[in-house]
């Protein structure tokens, strides 16, 4: 079962997703130890001949193993939940230290920690891909570089024991230079509002592959490289 965090940032509604095992109600519960009860019966083999006492005995042992078998599938969904509690908080991290940038001069020390080192990290509008932390240091430097001011908003959040998806709302002003593959631009001035949807897959708490989705039409436009399309 699905369970919504909702958590309001300053101007929209973030909403972070994890997978989350809620307690049973006394009749859900029932329910489920009786079908199990009807599961391990069938593997006991015909009753119809036991007598009281062996049937007894029977039941026993069937509630005995549906009950084991309840309480096992609670502990496995209770430990994936804590899981997915645990993939939050890293990339939720990794915005917050971002968005300190300024702040806190051991920000990207910090970020690069999170990454394996054969992580895989992809712009994907560009098709670039680089490997481990200094692939990470090299595409958030382009942005952290060419916005000095700039900030992020999380607008949704969905993780699973080892995925996450993140989007969010990037906001600055050019005034750095824009590291581009064929050379350097010079500042701009000009302010950009972009949406991104980063995709993570993690291994033992490190980050095996990152990759960051965005509209680079828009991101050219709003610098005025490209014209806007009328």
């Amino acid at each position: 079962m699905m369970f919504l965090r909702p958590c309001v940032s300053s101007s929209r509604e973030k909403r972070t997703y994890v997978f989350h095992s809620r307690r049973f109600s006394d009749t859900l519960a029932h329910q489920c130890v009786y079908t199990l009860i009807g599961e391990v019966g069938c593997r006991v083999g015909d009753t119809s001949q036991l007598g009281p006492v062996s049937m007894h005995a029977a039941r026993e042992y069937s509630y005995g193993q549906a009950t084991f078998a309840l309480r096992h599938k609670a502990e496995r969904m209770h430990a994936m939940t804590t899981t997915a509690r645990n993939t939050v908080t890293l990339v939720e991290t990794l915005y917050t230290l971002y968005n300190h940038h300024q702040s806190d001069p051991a920000w990207l020390d910090t970020s690069l920690a999170f990454f394996a080192e054969d992580c895989e990290v992809m712009d994907v509008p560009s098709g670039m891909i680089s490997r481990g932390p200094d692939g990470y240091k090299q595409l958030i430097l382009f942005f952290e570089e060419g916005f000095p001011g700039s900030h992020i908003e999380i607008t949704n959040l969905f993780a699973t024991e080892d995925q996450a998806v993140v989007e969010f709302i990037g906001r600055g002003t050019n005034t750095g230079p824009l590291h581009m593959p064929t050379g350097d631009l010079p500042p701009t001035g000009r302010s950009v509002e972009l949406r991104f949807c980063d995709v993570y897959r993690i291994e033992n708490g490190k980050i095996v592959s990152y990759r960051s989705y965005y509209d680079a039409l828009s991101f050219m436009q709003q610098l005025g490289f490209i014209p806007l399309q009328e």
